[in-house]
């Protein structure tokens, strides 16, 4: 199935943008443009769809990273909270997020949203595992799976882009506006979308060096091929 003319023109704009961009970025206010085209040329309902089902498939895509840190992973488990999630809650999180893009759970009970509130403090915590301890790669493929949840259930995590501003200190300090923010530092900035979480995972090694033919990788796969499956899968629903 063929995207809409309105969607076609953002994602190929966005394509030759990472394909020309040095290091092939992809800045958040390019994805913005994108999320705000599904739903200028869907409706609110499916363009959500869409968002989420995009995230979805980002986050699944680096799922393995998160998984793979845990399985080799010496490091003892600090439950949190009796009773709360661990090391396999990223998985779990991704197959709620696309029960409530089925329309088979209610994404947006009283339990689900005190439940994720609480949620937050846990991801902030690494699942459980020592902080020290957990690789950025893994640490971001896990907080994509979080990410993923939240988009999944309608919230515009960029809905802030155009009022954030960070400062980087080089030789002196430089203030960045959040929609020409490369994701390296718009993850640290706590409202990133879950494209940003995924793409880190996948771009950085264990020991946070960032290759930029992985970061070309990655956001050619997000806008060529999951961007189109993403679509497919909400118009079908």
């Amino acid at each position: 199935m063929m995207l809409t003319p309105q969607i076609d023109v953002a994602v190929e704009s966005a394509f030759k943008y990472i394909k020309n961009h040095p290091k092939h970025h992809l800045h958040p206010g390019l994805r913005k443009w994108i999320y705000t085209s599904f739903t200028e040329a869907l409706g609110a309902k499916a363009g959500q769809s869409l968002h989420g089902w995009l995230a979805l498939l980002a986050a699944r895509r680096v799922l393995p990273i998160f998984e793979a840190f845990e399985v080799n992973s010496p490091l003892p488990q600090l439950y949190l909270e009796p009773g709360y999630p661990h090391e396999h809650m990223p998985k779990a999180l991704l197959a709620l997020a696309e029960s409530i893009l089925r329309g088979e759970v209610d994404g947006n009970t009283p339990e689900l949203t005190s439940f994720l509130g609480k949620l937050h403090y846990v991801v902030g915590n690494d699942w459980g595992l020592r902080e020290d301890g957990v690789p950025s790669n893994a640490h971001y493929a896990g907080v994509a799976a979080f990410s993923a949840l939240m988009e999944a259930r309608g919230m515009d995590l960029l809905n802030q882009l155009n009022h954030l501003t960070m400062f980087q200190s080089q030789d002196n300090w430089n203030s960045i506006a959040g929609n020409t923010m490369t994701d390296d530092l718009f993850v640290s900035s706590a409202v990133a979308d879950t494209a940003a979480e995924a793409v880190m995972a996948e771009s950085k090694d264990e020991h946070g060096k960032l290759d930029s033919d992985r970061l070309y990788a990655f956001w050619s796969w997000w806008l060529l091929g999951a961007i189109p499956e993403a679509y497919n899968t909400a118009i079908e629903k």
